[in-house]
């Protein structure tokens, strides 16, 4: 499947919007504040590392470009 510019403009839009509100509820995982939620440094991380890497997929596709899935 291939996600276009105009969405991904305004998913890197939403992306930019609620990353404060999502780094902070990754902190509330991390500081074990939700105790239905098990996750690690590792886990933290990498959700941080994935989350950072589909805004700047986005970002860029946002230009008159594309996101495949392959």
């Amino acid at each position: 499947g291939v996600i276009g510019s105009i969405v991904s403009k305004k998913l890197y839009n939403d992306f930019v919007k609620y990353e404060k509100d999502i780094l902070k509820r990754v902190d509330q995982w991390y500081l074990k504040m939700d105790p239905h939620k098990e996750y690690n440094t590792d886990d933290t991380q990498y959700f941080i590392m994935k989350y950072n890497q589909w805004k700047e997929a986005f970002r860029d596709a946002s230009n008159n470009g594309f996101v495949s899935f392959h």
